[in-house]
């Protein structure tokens, strides 16, 4: 005579309810490991939207930086020009100074030239006049 609990593992076996039950169990199985790589695949989503927020910034960084960078150059670059503009306008007015210097010596040596031969000619005179 069989007891009541083998009695039971025999209707499961001849209704397939064991055969259900060990398919249940390996789809709980498959569904709990579905779920862990779900919420592992979440985790790795967060991580990686984490990274491209953060990669955004640097860019938007990157960007403001070569701005910067470019508005810095050309600030140097007119300052530059209007300095070297600067220094050519002094090169220009010591140039027409130095011009105008030079031709105030040539009038200056012919008069001294002048003065000297005026001198030179009063001391002639004044050797005549000496030696009458």
């Amino acid at each position: 005579m069989m007891s009541d609990v083998q009695r039971l593992g025999l209707l499961k076996d001849i209704s397939g309810a064991g055969v259900y039950d060990d398919r249940r169990q390996e789809s709980k199985k498959i569904m709990e490991d579905t779920l862990m790589r779900r919420t592992r695949t979440d985790e790795l989503i967060e991580e990686i939207e984490r990274r491209l927020s953060s990669l955004e910034e640097e860019q938007r960084e990157l960007r403001e930086c070569e701005r910067l960078e470019s508005r810095k150059r050309t600030l140097e670059y007119v300052l530059a020009d209007r300095e070297w503009r600067s220094l050519q306008d002094r090169i220009d007015e010591v140039q027409a100074r130095r011009n105008s210097a030079s031709a105030q010596l040539v009038v200056l040596q012919g008069q001294c030239g002048s003065v000297r031969m005026r001198i030179a000619d009063a001391e002639g005179d004044l050797h005549k006049q000496e030696d009458e």
